[in-house]
């Protein structure tokens, strides 16, 4: 994906200017999406063009990002932890070298989730389960994101580069800044994505649209009782051509994302097609 340039300025200026957190980092990628990380894409790429925001686990942690991704077989639940692009990574010492105790303590911050998840498994999967659709039934495999530092502290020697690559294996990725620009050029499927925030027990609610159309299956599967939607963003999406009222009174949008049988039968030309969908719409009533 090819970026412009003025956004790569605005951001190496975040990840960059001194006293930015790393909420103003996540606030950032969340209104520029193409850069959220994303290592563990399975062939189905990402669910329903859908990252959840600060997704907790349970009462102890809070992940910056997570989404689910799919193969035929197999779900994978990613867990994100962004740190701060100006944490070290290694110590000064350039004879003997060493991982940072900024760094050892993010990477442990990694290690706690995956502890909590080995023990709290069937809790966390009731909180996505009426995301983790369809295939429901397929097992799921937790993954672990860590974003921290630049790529210039590690690329000036060999053995820290091999050191860094060390930290990453199966479950756990572990990425620089620079390397998420790295990413929007060379992930195949990398555009924007719908950020959702979690709400009530096992339901969530629409933080943010992209700002061009987005192709989501989110109204195919979730019913409005776990999916808030503010005014506004129900506007952008009938403008878009989601059948929103529609979904709204308890229809899901089953055909093309965007539609039920009867309001698709209502724009196809095709004799056949329109008879077929007046038909399942028939039966549907």
């Amino acid at each position: 994906m090819k970026l412009e340039e003025k956004l790569l300025e605005q951001y190496f200026d975040v990840i960059g200017k001194n006293g930015n957190t790393e909420n103003q980092i996540q606030e950032f990628l969340e209104e520029n999406t193409i850069f959220i990380p994303m290592p563990f894409l399975l062939n189905h790429y990402l669910h329903m063009n859908c990252v959840i925001s600060k997704f907790k686990l349970g009462n102890e942690f809070v992940t910056d990002f997570a989404y689910l991704t799919k193969s035929s077989d197999y779900w994978e639940f990613v867990l994100v932890e962004l740190e701060d692009a100006k944490k070290k990574i290694f110590t000064n010492d350039k004879e003997n070298i060493y991982f940072h105790s900024e760094f050892n303590h993010a990477y442990d911050q990694i290690t706690s989730w995956k502890a909590y998840v080995n023990k709290n498994r069937e809790a966390i999967l009731h909180q996505i389960d009426k995301l983790r659709v369809p295939l429901n039934e397929n097992s799921v495999r937790f993954k672990y994101v860590l974003v921290i530092g630049r790529n210039a502290e590690k690329n000036n020697s060999e053995k820290r580069r091999a050191m860094f690559a060390e930290k990453s294996d199966n479950d756990i990725r572990v990425m620089t800044y620079d390397s998420l620009v790295s990413q929007c050029k060379s992930v195949p499927y990398n555009g924007e994505k719908i950020i959702l925030s979690t709400w009530k027990e096992q339901g969530f609610k629409i933080k943010k649209l992209p700002k061009q159309e987005i192709s989501t299956s989110l109204f195919a599967y979730l019913k409005p009782e776990y999916l808030q939607i503010s005014e506004r963003d129900i506007e952008i999406l009938k403008e878009q051509d989601y059948q929103i009222d529609i979904w709204l009174s308890g229809r899901a949008l089953s055909y093309n994302d965007k539609y039920d049988a009867a309001s698709l039968a209502e724009r196809t030309t095709n004799p056949l097609t329109k008879a077929v969908l007046l038909a399942e719409a028939k039966n549907n009533k």
